[in-house]
């Protein structure tokens, strides 16, 4: 969606180019006709631009909101994949058979190793930001895939499994995070291109029309240069309010010359 001050460029410059259509009704003169049809296709041109700048911010929104929420179910899913393994594997080394002949110190041991490895909880997890958990569970997928004692229990797999897929979600989400930040640069430099271009054009018309005595019809030609339009702005009218404003095309508006 546009912003308001988007679609306000978009509605006044509509205006602006049509108002050129047929250069004729501006001046005699083909050398001036020349110039406001050069003016007119170049701001045509930035307008397209901006339109285009403006639609990408929001389908980059889009496919970030979407990068966003595969990120967190695929976080969800390893969070909840690491309390299955972390009961399992304390059930396994630490819920020792009470007729087991295990020595004690073999079990504060193993009750190191546990604690080292799977010491957080799943709300522990849950509390840590999203780079901090991936990190933690590659550690703990590593301990799984490499310690001695935790490799025989075969849950390297399925932990590993999830955490590839948090992994891969995350830098999936950094690059549209990148790419919504690329989009924003171009949709500002595509504004400022614009407002030189429609400041040029309108100094052009103004032009124009002085050498004419015309100048009082400079709202016919420039809509921010309407009374009753710039009126409606200064006392900040909705412009959604403005005619035509609910259906600002997306397409140049100029004619071919």
């Amino acid at each position: 969606m546009y912003t308001e001050e988007d679609r306000r460029r978009l509605l006044e410059s509509r205006h602006d180019l049509g108002a050129v259509a047929e250069p004729g009704a501006l001046t005699d003169n083909k050398a001036m006709q020349d110039a406001a049809v050069a003016s007119r296709d170049e701001l045509a041109a930035h307008r397209e631009a901006l339109r285009v700048a403006a639609a990408g911010i929001d389908r980059e929104h889009g496919e970030t909101d979407t990068e966003r929420l595969k990120l967190v179910k695929a976080l969800t899913a390893a969070t909840r994949r690491y309390g299955f393994v972390r009961s399992k594997v304390q059930d396994i080394l630490l819920n020792v058979d009470p007729d087991a002949s295990l020595a004690p110190t073999e079990i504060e041991r193993r009750q190191r190793l546990v604690s080292r490895v799977f010491g957080a909880s799943t709300s522990d997890l849950e509390r840590l930001g999203q780079g901090a958990l991936i990190e933690r569970l590659a550690s703990v997928v590593e301990a799984l895939t490499t310690d001695p004692d935790l490799k025989p229990l075969q849950h390297a797999e399925s932990l590993g499994t999830a955490y590839k897929a948090a992994q891969d979600a995350a830098q999936a989400l950094n690059r549209e995070t990148n790419e919504d930040s690329e989009a924003m640069k171009a949709l500002r430099s595509a504004r400022e291109a614009f407002d030189r271009s429609a400041s040029a054009h309108s100094h052009l018309m103004e032009s124009i029309l002085v050498r004419q005595k015309r100048e009082a019809e400079l709202g016919r030609f420039v809509l921010v240069r309407e009374a009753a339009y710039a009126a409606r702005r200064a006392a900040h009218t909705p412009l959604a309010d403005e005619p035509g404003a609910g259906d600002v095309d997306p397409a140049p508006a100029a004619p071919a010359p």
